[in-house]
């Protein structure tokens, strides 16, 4: 009987898992703002951080302890064994719902002694100034509450326009240029002879004959002149193995015939060259015949492609003179366009300087009636400056904060470690589940290994 695979382990529950990992987070962001908030004294003065939270839970958990032992609170939930627990008590005064001022900070800047002296007495003298400023102010009341009038020079706003005088073009001498030039298309060469329908591709024997008939002819002149020499030595050995007493078949015979065999192999085979010499000496002459025959063709088209570039050349020259002719006439006429360009241009550049020279008298005389108008406008508001500065004062100077190495503290992975956790579950539950399947298999083989042999052992 096989067991069953186990239950795979429950997933962890998300909202459980994420309020977990807020709280973490929370409390980490409430650990890093206790670290990095850092009472700082120097000689200006002190600046220092109070947790209004923590000092509200302090208070209520003093007052709770002097209600409970006074016997006016009791409380089941915040007592254990008829003593109060402080602890649980101090827990419950740090929640948001009973601590309105959870993570709220208070800084508070203090001068030293020295400095609230100073203090004091720049506030002191700030009263003394503004007293003065108020007289000041009270003298000069009429002559502010009169309109301002200016009696300088008058702005000059105009200049003469010179515009009518300008010249904003100069003779068209495009009808003068040249845009073309004779076609001396229709005088080159474009082709020359076609010579490739006579050119040689293979071997020419023309003159020379058929090379396979030459090497045939070869052969058999020799085999002619071989055949009837063979034969007679052929004759001679049959009959000096007969006058031996070895009759045709046996081994002695076999081995008489061996040697003349290859000799006469040997002799043919040497004919057999020789013919063969004779047919690649006539394919060497036919060849060197064609390759005589399309040296002489390139020649010719070499001498046809000579003559092509040459008359092709004598065209682009006769072009090039063209070409020139036409950039020098152009080039005169725009030469004479630039003349034109220029004079318009001295022209144009008088009027401009004669603008310059107006413009230039306008903001003189602009800048005099400004100067002028800067000057009423001061002795307008002299009292009115002094009055400002009785008013201002030197500021006292305020500790401020230096700079403080942060704490960055990381909250722990806590959903990352849920999940790592419920992984090593669902892969401990697989290998179960796997090595319960590995026994169940086993088994099953062995009982079908039992059963086999059993119902063997019957039918025996």
């Amino acid at each position: 009987m096989g067991k069953r695979a186990p239950k795979p382990p429950p997933p962890p529950d998300p909202v459980v898992t994420a309020r977990a990992q807020g709280e973490t987070n929370v409390e980490t962001a409430r650990t890093n703002a206790t670290l990095n908030r850092v009472n700082q004294y120097g000689p200006l003065g002190r600046i220092t951080y109070r947790d209004l939270g923590r000092d509200y839970a302090d208070r209520e958990v003093q007052h709770h302890i002097n209600a409970f032992q006074r016997g006016e609170w009791r409380d089941p939930n915040f007592i254990r064994d008829g003593n109060l627990d402080t602890i649980a008590l101090r827990k419950h005064f740090m929640r948001p719902e009973h601590n309105p001022y959870l993570d709220r900070w208070e800084m508070r800047t203090e001068l030293s002694p020295e400095q609230q002296e100073l203090y004091r007495l720049s506030n002191e003298a700030q009263r003394q100034y503004g007293q003065a400023a108020l007289r000041q102010l009270q003298s000069v009341q009429d002559r502010l509450s009169s309109p301002f009038k200016f009696s300088g020079p008058a702005l000059q706003a105009n200049l003469p326009d010179r515009t009518g005088y300008l010249q904003f073009s100069v003779p068209n001498r495009t009808g003068d240029l040249l845009f073309d030039l004779k076609d001396r298309t229709k005088d080159l060469q474009f082709n020359v002879r076609d010579l490739t329908g006579e050119v040689k591709r293979r071997a020419d024997f023309t003159g020379i004959g058929d090379p396979n008939q030459a090497r045939e002819d070869v052969q058999a002149a020799l085999l002619a002149r071989m055949n009837p020499q063979l034969e007679r030595e052929r004759a001679a050995l049959e009959a000096r193995l007969a006058n031996q007493g070895i009759t045709t078949g046996t081994e002695a015979w076999k081995a008489g015939f061996d040697d003349y065999n290859r000799m006469a192999n040997d002799a043919r085979l040497a004919a057999i060259l020789n013919a063969g010499q004779e047919h690649s000496r006539m394919w060497q002459l036919g060849l060197a015949q064609s390759e005589l025959n399309n040296k002489a063709l390139q020649q010719m088209m070499e001498n046809d492609l000579a003559r092509s570039w040459f008359r092709n050349a004598a065209v682009g020259q006769a072009s090039q003179m063209d070409l020139a002719r036409g950039q020098f006439r152009n080039n005169a006429v725009g030469q004479a366009s630039q003349m034109d360009l220029a004079r318009a241009g001295l022209r144009n550049a008088a009027l401009g300087q004669a603008s310059q020279m107006d413009l230039a008298r306008a903001a003189q005389q602009n800048a005099a009636r400004q100067q002028a108008l800067q000057e009423a406008l001061v002795l307008r508001a002299q009292p009115l400056n002094e009055a400002a500065a009785l008013f201002s004062g030197e500021q006292i100077r305020m500790p401020t904060l230096a700079p403080v190495p942060q704490v960055g503290l990381q909250p722990p992975d806590y959903q990352g470690a849920v999940a790592a956790n419920y992984a090593g579950q669902i892969a401990a539950h697989n290998a179960r589940t796997q090595m319960i399947g590995a026994q169940n298999a086993a088994l099953g083989n062995l009982l079908g290994t039992l059963g086999g042999a059993w119902i063997f052992g019957m039918r025996r």
